[in-house]
């Protein structure tokens, strides 16, 4: 047992440590002088909106500062998740208590004098004990040991911090009794510490702060904006999906400016809806969710059954989530679309996730598999992580059967590991709350049948050659966004002419249409500055101004004259273009020189295809040594 002396003048450590040279004084390394008091969140609105886990923490540390026997904590969350205000609010109360616990802050940075710095604290808190160590950052001098990599952390740094916490859960007796230390290390996520700091020998209590619910974010948004009422409160809370304290905080922020800057003649809701446009949460950094065009379900021609699925399936539970959270039963994550190339499989999905602003990670087949051994399962996980922190999302696997081939179709096993990890995600056996995956094949019958069954990808929509009349709707739909003179007559004519195409046959026909017309107004500009008919009227004074380089001509004259010249040129190709019109002959002339991309085998195959799925008949796995054609 350690006995010291506490005197009331003493000399610390560290506060001799923040003197540099001519004993100026340096910043120094306590948390309480960060943040002012009337700043700080009262314990009661932190319990409010971290379900009361400042509260436990806060006993926790009182329990072992009383005790005289020193405890290490572990205290994880994510960036943005208010682990400083928790740590800064606990140490107020610490030092304020019976026991008026010494407190120090040493943010763990990589430094090479940062272990010598760490046995001065702790130094330091022996001789002012009861005392709270906390070590921000802690994963920063401990990380995580990745498999395959080299070591993270050295055997002397491992020695002595080991030491070091175990120096903290030593009894120090003192002459008015027997007082403990704390040591309080946060840290991101408690899997990025290194394994061997994370046993319950040095860090016996760990605590977690956990993301925002729907619930505390709305509590926290009260605290934030208590002028307003309850029903403008869950307006605003609308628009902070998957946000963290952090991210309300800011927002909240920003709602207030615009709201008072309006003078409150607008509902908060609306400032909200101006605030969210361009807003980036924490959460979304680093991942590139699909965008694009916004459309209107009814621009999208056919796809009935697609629609409503991925309505109900994606839409519905988004945004409706008190609705859905009443459901004894789990309801359907996983979809499948699987139909010819060029039905509107992706085109449909892209649809939906713009037009309802719907967090999406697309994911092509080939860029999942890399090269080396582990590669491919990690860059699944990483799809997973990255969809679960920005959740509510939604993952879009296109061309799904280069992803998930079935098991035992080739030698090498990396197919099999990347279903295998497929399986642990889609099964529930890893979390992911709030992430939807949608697949999308043109062969479904190569997809694993594992990843078919209920509770994974249960539903299968088939995605079909459009009929006559959703090709109807498509060209009307297409012909709409270019200049384009044809009757809904001769839409008609033109859909019952072109049986068994594909839209993406239909999009080619308008864009080669389009191309015929812009080289039909070529041609004719091109032919009239030929014959000195328009070109010579529009442009003379210009290329007199370009041919008269006598006295007082200069370099920036002559190239003004050139830019006016270029000018009047692209306007008059401009206005030529807009009176220029796509005719039915265009459509016409196109239609001869474009080839549907299905021939009558490939139909009768995704009929022979549809008709197994419709069943809810499975594929049967390859017999082993057979050749499989996956594309």
């Amino acid at each position: 047992m350690l006995v010291l002396p506490r005197p009331e003048d003493v000399v610390t450590v560290t506060a001799s440590a923040n003197r540099g040279e001519g004993g100026a004084t340096r910043a120094p390394t306590r948390a309480d002088g960060h943040v002012p008091e009337a700043a700080l969140p009262t314990l009661e609105e932190l319990d409010a909106v971290h379900e009361a886990v400042p509260s436990e923490l806060l006993a926790r540390v009182q329990f072992a500062l009383e005790r005289g026997q020193g405890d290490n904590i572990l205290f994880s969350g994510a960036k943005g998740y208010g682990k400083t205000a928790v740590v800064q609010r606990v140490l107020r109360r610490a030092q304020r208590s019976a026991v008026a616990a010494h407190t120090l802050y040493v943010d763990c940075v990589e430094s090479k004098a940062l272990l010598p710095e760490l046995k001065r604290c702790m130094q330091e808190c022996l001789l002012c004990a009861p005392a709270v160590l906390v070590l921000d950052n802690f994963d920063r001098i401990a990380p995580s040991q990745a498999e395959g990599q080299a070591q993270s952390i050295s055997d002397q740094t491992q020695a002595e911090l080991e030491l070091l916490l175990s120096m903290s859960r030593r009894t120090v007796a003192l002459v008015g009794g027997a007082a403990g230390i704390v040591v309080l290390a946060t840290c991101a996520n408690r899997d990025a510490v290194h394994e061997y700091f994370r046993s319950a020998h040095l860090f016996p209590v760990q605590l977690t702060l956990g993301p925002l619910t729907r619930v505390t974010r709305t509590a926290l948004v009260q605290q934030l904006l208590p002028q307003l009422a309850p029903e403008e409160h869950a307006g605003v809370v609308s628009f902070m999906e998957n946000f963290t304290a952090f991210d309300t905080i800011h927002f909240v922020n920003r709602v207030k400016d615009v709201y008072y800057q309006k003078k409150r003649t607008i509902p908060a809701k609306e400032c909200a809806a101006q605030c969210a446009e361009g807003y980036k949460p924490i959460a979304h950094a680093g991942i590139k969710f699909l965008k694009g065009e916004k459309l209107v379900w009814e621009s999208i021609g056919g796809l009935v059954e697609a629609k409503k699925v991925l309505y109900d399936t994606l839409v519905l539970p988004m945004h409706h989530p008190q609705l859905f959270a009443r459901l004894p039963l789990k309801t359907r994550s996983g979809l499948l679309l699987y139909g010819p190339s060029g039905c509107g499989k992706t085109f449909v999905v892209e649809s939906i996730v713009n037009a309802q602003n719907l967090n999406c990670i697309v994911v092509n087949g080939p860029e999942v598999f890399g090269k080396y051994i582990g590669q491919s399962e990690q860059k699944i996980r990483d799809i997973f992580e990255r969809a679960q922190a920005a959740a509510p999302c939604v993952i879009f696997f296109d061309e799904f059967e280069s992803v998930a081939p079935q098991r035992g179709a080739d030698n090498s096993g990396v197919t099999d590991r990347v279903v295998n990890q497929l399986l642990c995600y889609m099964d529930g056996v890893e979390g992911r709350k709030d992430v939807y995956v949608v697949a999308a094949s043109s062969r479904p019958d190569l997809i694993d049948a594992a990843l078919l069954r209920p509770g994974r990808l249960d539903k299968a929509v088939c995605c079909p050659v459009p009929t006559e009349r959703d090709r109807a709707a498509i060209l009307r739909f297409l012909l709409d966004n270019v200049e384009a003179d044809v009757t809904e007559a001769d839409v008609a004519q033109i859909a019952a002419q072109t049986d068994q195409w594909t839209p993406a046959d239909l999009s080619a026909v308008v864009a080669t249409a389009n191309t015929l017309v812009s080289q039909r107004i070529v041609e004719e500009l091109t032919r009239a500055a030929r014959d000195h008919e328009t070109a010579a009227s529009e442009a003379s004074e210009a290329l007199f101004l370009i041919a008269d380089v006598g006295e007082g001509t200069t370099r920036d004259k002559v190239a003004g004259s050139l830019d006016y010249l270029k000018q009047k040129t692209t306007a008059t190709l401009t206005a030529r273009q807009q009176e220029e019109r796509i005719t039915v002959a265009d459509v016409r002339a196109a239609m001869a020189t474009t080839r549907p991309s299905l021939t009558p085998a490939d139909i009768a195959k995704h009929e022979r295809i549809h008709k197994l799925f419709s069943k809810g008949e499975t594929p049967q796995p390859p017999v082993p040594g057979t050749k499989v054609i996956t594309a």
